[in-house]
C-alpha cells in the first residue's frame, strides 16, 4: 500500500516538474524570440550609426581622443534632431566633453585607420535613453520617441509625357534609393525595382491609387502604409522646374506634401532630385514627431480589458505596453483565463493612446470608454475598451 502511494506521489511530482519546465520554456521562448527583437528596436532609437570622423593632430592618440569627442557631438545632434521638431532645433543643448561622456552609453568603432598623426573611423554611438529624456525635459523641449511602422516609397516621375516607375531612366527613384538622410522615427523603404515589384504594380496603377493592388507590394515589404511621391519635371527655355506631390495611400485625410523647385539648369536636376527626396523624408519625420509629442503635461489613466487566448498572449501584450514611452505604468487589476483588466498610466488623450498602441500592433476599441472608468462597477468587463493584438 505504501509503495502504491509512493508511486502516485512520484508520478504527480514528475507531472508538476514537467509542467514547470514547459511553463519556463514557453516564457523564455516568447522572451527571446519576440521581446529580444523588440528591445533591440526600442534601444536603436537612441543609437546613431555611421558617424564618420577624420581627425589630424600632433599624435595618433590625440587625434583619436578628438575624433571620439567629435563623433559624440555629431551623434548627439543627429539624435536630438531625430526626436524633436524643426522649430526647437535652435534651443537644443550642446554639451561639454564631460557631460557627453556621461550621456553616452557605449561606442562601437568600425573601419578604423590610424597613422602617426591621423585617425579615421566609422563610429556608432549608443546613448542612455533616460539621460537623453532628462536633458530634453530639463530644457522644456517637446520630443517624441514612438517609432512609426515602415512606410514604402513609390517614386513616380512624370517626364516628357511619360510616366516612369521601374524604368532605369527614373532618376527620381534612384534619388530615393541613394538617400542618405539620417534615420528618423518613420522608417522608409524604397523598393528595389526587381521582377516581383514590376509584377505587383505598374506606374498607372500607382497613379490611380488602387489600395487593393498597392497593398500587395506593401505587404511584401512589410510596410503599413505607402507614400506615392510624384515628381513632375518640366522644361521651359532650358530652365527646369520640379513639382513634388507626396500622398499616403492608407492614411485618410492626411495632407499631401507639396514642394516646388524652380529655375534649374539641366546639370542641376539630379542633385535636386536628391535634395527633394531628403526634403520629403524630413517633412514626413516632422509630421510624425508633431503628432506624437509625449504630452507630459497631460497625464491620464485608462482602464482596459485585454482578451486572452494563452499565457504567451498576455506576456506578449504586457511587454509591448511596457515598451511604449508614453505609458509610464501598467497596473494589473484582475486576471482570468479569458481576460486581464489593466490600468494604464499614460501621457496624452485617447486618440494619442490609440495611435501609439497601433504602432505596436495593438488595436484599441474605445466604444465604451466613457462608461468604463468606474472601478466600483464589478461587472464592468463587458463595457471596457479592449486591447487586441493585430498581428501576433
Amino acid at each position: 500500500m505504501l509503495l502504491i502511494i509512493y508511486k502516485i506521489l512520484c508520478f504527480r511530482l514528475f507531472r508538476f516538474r514537467l509542467f514547470l519546465v514547459m511553463f519556463i520554456a514557453v516564457v523564455l521562448n516568447v522572451w527571446l524570440s519576440y521581446f529580444g527583437a523588440t528591445s533591440l528596436i526600442a534601444s536603436d532609437i537612441f543609437s546613431v550609426s555611421n558617424v564618420a570622423v577624420d581627425v589630424t593632430s600632433n599624435t595618433a592618440s590625440m587625434a583619436k581622443i578628438s575624433a571620439f569627442q567629435k563623433a559624440q557631438r555629431n551623434a548627439l545632434k543627429i539624435l536630438l534632431h531625430r526626436l524633436t521638431r524643426n522649430i526647437d532645433y535652435e534651443r537644443l543643448p550642446s554639451l561639454a566633453p564631460d557631460d557627453l561622456d556621461y550621456i553616452v552609453k557605449a561606442i562601437e568603432v568600425n573601419q578604423e585607420r590610424i597613422s602617426d598623426v591621423r585617425y579615421l573611423a566609422n563610429i556608432k554611438v549608443n546613448f542612455k535613453s533616460s539621460e537623453v529624456r532628462r536633458l530634453l525635459r530639463d530644457k522644456n523641449i517637446p520630443f517624441a520617441e514612438s517609432v512609426s511602422k515602415p512606410v514604402l516609397i513609390l517614386p513616380i516621375l512624370l517626364k516628357d509625357n511619360k510616366i516612369l516607375l521601374w524604368e532605369d531612366t527614373n532618376s527620381w527613384r534612384e534619388a530615393w534609393s541613394n538617400d542618405k538622410t539620417p534615420k528618423g522615427l518613420v522608417p522608409l523603404i524604397t523598393p528595389v525595382g526587381d521582377l516581383n515589384d514590376i509584377l505587383d504594380v505598374n506606374a498607372s496603377e500607382v497613379l490611380e491609387g488602387n489600395k487593393n493592388i498597392l497593398s500587395s507590394i506593401g505587404r511584401r515589404y512589410g510596410a503599413s502604409d505607402i507614400l506615392v511621391v510624384i515628381a513632375s519635371l518640366s522644361n521651359k527655355n532650358n530652365e527646369f522646374k520640379i513639382n513634388i506631390s507626396a500622398n499616403k495611400v492608407n492614411t485618410p485625410y492626411s495632407k499631401p506634401i507639396l514642394l516646388n523647385y524652380n529655375g534649374l539648369k539641366l546639370n542641376e536636376v539630379n542633385s535636386l532630385f536628391a535634395a527633394a527626396a531628403a526634403d520629403v523624408s524630413k517633412e514626413l519625420q516632422e509630421i510624425w514627431i508633431s503628432q506624437n509629442i509625449i504630452q507630459f503635461n497631460a497625464p491620464s489613466r485608462t482602464i482596459l480589458e485585454v482578451p486572452l487566448i494563452s499565457l504567451e498572449h498576455w506576456v506578449l501584450i504586457k511587454k509591448r505596453l511596457k515598451g511604449i514611452a508614453s505609458i509610464s505604468k501598467v497596473k494589473l487589476i484582475s486576471f482570468s483565463r479569458e481576460a486581464a483588466i489593466i490600468q494604464l498610466s499614460h501621457y496624452g488623450d485617447k486618440s494619442h493612446l490609440s495611435t501609439i498602441l497601433a504602432q505596436e500592433d495593438l488595436a484599441l476599441d474605445f466604444n465604451d470608454l466613457e462608461r468604463s472608468n468606474n472601478l466600483v462597477n464589478k461587472s464592468r468587463s463587458n463595457k471596457l475598451p479592449k486591447v487586441r493584438i493585430i498581428t501576433p
